[in-house]
């Protein structure tokens, strides 16, 4: 089984680390500082970001940091292992970071050549993480951010504070030329009045606000903020494009197009971080917008009950998000049982308890 590692063994510095982690843009995102920090350590140690090829032109930035980006596809049959097996083949590294637990990841992990395999402890240890791994961090109750940090403090990269400014820096760094002219709406939005951004959708549905708690923020928005538009954002996906047309047929009559636009799939990564960047505010449930909101330091609204905020919410905004998860708890679970620390509850109606009118309430301490 794993043991916890000796951080002494390197005050000789690696020579290479890789990290892995492949999903989802939220998470990478908050790797972003920890990366950073092991060149910072180490300047000469060779590192590897192994991730998703989908997200290989978001991180393309860190290539300027001498950061090596390796996309692959999450595998899904054999035949996608046995490519991949090929594939690492040629990589030996000192010290492998096996920063996601989940198994279609975790067998990739008895892939991959290194010595050294440092995944999470074993309350975070998913899916039996402890068995293709040598090492584990320690035990905490932390946030998922803090949780990749202890990655490199328990590899001897770090002992301080977590600095999230060179991430705003490599971000704004990653957008600064970025031509946006043949988005046409995109470019008509960074053109106009300032804008709230309303990221709709999380990965799953039960982490989502219903369509009417939408529309009721809309008016609210629009009635408190006229001289501001409202920009709804999200993927490509079949629910969040149901979800957002049908807002936009819902307002259409209401209000003119371009007081609410509807960018829901209408934006790569890059695109996106630059709407980000120049709104006033963003509201967005738990999901990778809201944590690019934070580290790039736009005013950000998290909407939490599926899991408490002191585990994934936006890091740099907590104080802004609104946390209705130990009622939910309470009221949807049990109340007599205290949660576990990550526990999330699997019930739509724990986002209900989040209010339009609570929204309004933090837009205040921001666009008042």
């Amino acid at each position: 089984m794993p043991s916890t590692l000796n951080i002494n063994r390197f005050a000789t510095p690696p020579k290479s680390i890789a990290i892995l982690r492949l999903s989802a843009l939220g998470d990478i995102t908050m790797l972003i500082p920890s990366i950073l920090q092991i060149r910072k350590k180490w300047p000469h140690c060779k590192i590897s970001f192994i991730t998703n090829i989908n997200f290989l032109n978001f991180l393309k930035y860190l290539e300027s940091f001498n950061i090596d980006l390796i996309g692959i596809h999450k595998p899904k049959k054999i035949s996608d292992y046995l490519q991949l097996k090929k594939q690492f083949k040629k990589y030996n590294f000192d010290i492998l970071l096996a920063t996601q637990a989940s198994f279609r990841v975790n067998l990739l992990y008895s892939m991959i050549n290194a010595p050294i395999k440092l995944g999470f402890d074993k309350q975070r240890a998913r899916d039996f993480q402890s068995f293709f791994i040598t090492h584990q961090i320690p035990a905490q109750n932390q946030h998922i951010l803090e949780g990749f940090w202890s990655f490199i403090h328990t590899i001897g990269a770090s002992n301080s504070k977590i600095p999230t400014k060179p991430v705003q820096s490599c971000l704004e760094q990653s957008i600064k030329n970025l031509d946006t002219s043949r988005n046409t709406q995109l470019s008509t939005v960074l053109k106009g009045n300032p804008y709230i951004v309303i990221n709709l959708a999380a990965s799953k549905p039960e982490r989502t606000p219903t369509q009417r708690f939408y529309l009721t923020l809309i008016d609210l928005l629009v009635q408190r903020y006229s001289n501001y538009n409202v920009i709804l954002t999200g993927g490509n996906s079949c629910f969040e494009n149901e979800i957002s047309e049908s807002i936009i047929l819902a307002t259409k009559d209401k209000y003119s197009s371009a007081t609410i636009v509807n960018l829901c799939g209408k934006t790569n990564i890059k695109e996106l971080i630059k709407l980000i960047h120049t709104a006033s505010v963003v509201i967005a449930p738990d999901t990778g917008p809201i944590h690019i909101a934070s580290l790039i330091n736009t005013p950000c609204i998290g909407l939490y009950a599926i899991i408490n905020k002191e585990i994934s919410g936006p890091y740099n905004h907590l104080d802004l998000c609104i946390d209705k998860y130990t009622q939910a708890f309470r009221e949807l679970v049990s109340t007599k049982k205290t949660p576990l620390w990550g526990e999330r509850i699997h019930n739509r109606k724990a986002m209900d308890l989040i209010t339009p009118d609570m929204i309004i309430q933090q837009c205040q301490k921001i666009v008042d």
